[in-house]
């Protein structure tokens, strides 16, 4: 899977968090511009982003909420609300939502659905036009997340719910993985014949990850035995996340000897 390259994905030049009806929301900015971009499904700062952020979620790090701003920042929105549906927003006004992590599972009616995300008027996705960012190939759900008069915004509790849950996993306080659900991945051919993986989601995309190093026999996902962050270890014999780490717990080993 070295050579495989994801479909592209969406961040906007510049968000803000802003608080509509009581909610904190992360939007993108009203001078925003949306950035089309693909991400190589072997890299795994991605996942190790996301744990870190759990982590420091669940010790109440201070601050915490810029750090997942920052996060948005570089990678974009998540993408939560394909990821919570069975089927694409096509014409119906009923939608099947999967069993997750932030809302009830079962049918629920697709403008009331769509105001989650959506927030800042009222209007009907179902009537939204079609808005070309590169990706033609998307969904309709898709692409109506990124339309320039209708921003798709997400509650910055749900990150916060999703990373914290993310590395309680990790840690083993949670033993659930159905939650994630099956990520809602695909695979097709482009037209230079090389393979494309497909991602409803960013989400999909991170929950993809953590789900092979989880069921991986070699355990890569670790924390260093010295700073604590958690790292993708490639060789099964590693303890640290970089040479420097490395180097220094053998300076403070070795000090300790004399």
């Amino acid at each position: 899977m070295n050579n495989l390259r994801t479909g592209n994905w969406v961040v906007h030049s510049l968000y803000e968090m802003t608080e509509i009806d009581g909610i904190e929301y992360i939007v993108p900015d009203i001078d925003s511009h949306a950035n089309v971009y693909d991400l190589d499904v072997s890299d795994t700062s991605l996942l190790c982003k996301a744990l870190k952020l759990g982590k420091a979620i669940t010790d109440k790090v201070p601050h915490y909420d810029y750090n997942i701003f920052e996060f948005v920042h570089d990678n974009g929105l998540l993408g939560i609300m394909p990821d919570m549906l069975y089927t694409d927003m096509n014409g119906d006004t009923n939608l099947f939502v999967r069993e997750n992590i932030f809302t009830e599972q079962g049918i629920a009616n697709t403008k009331l659905f769509s105001e989650i995300f959506f927030p800042y008027e009222d209007t009907d996705i179902l009537s939204m036009p079609q808005f070309n960012v590169g990706t033609s190939y998307r969904s309709r759900l898709y692409t109506n997340m990124f339309l320039k008069n209708h921003f798709y915004a997400e509650p910055l509790e749900w990150f916060e719910k999703y990373f914290k849950y993310l590395y309680a996993l990790f840690i083993g306080e949670k033993e659930n993985l159905s939650l994630l659900n099956s990520p809602n991945i695909s695979y097709r051919i482009n037209e230079f014949g090389k393979p494309i993986c497909e991602y409803a989601s960013l989400k999909s995309l991170i929950d993809f990850e953590f789900m092979k190093a989880v069921t991986d026999k070699r355990k890569p996902l670790r924390f260093c035995k010295h700073c604590g962050e958690i790292f993708y270890a490639n060789d099964s014999r590693s303890e640290f996340c970089s040479p420097s780490c490395r180097n220094r717990f053998n300076v403070y080993k070795s000090r300790a000897k004399h």
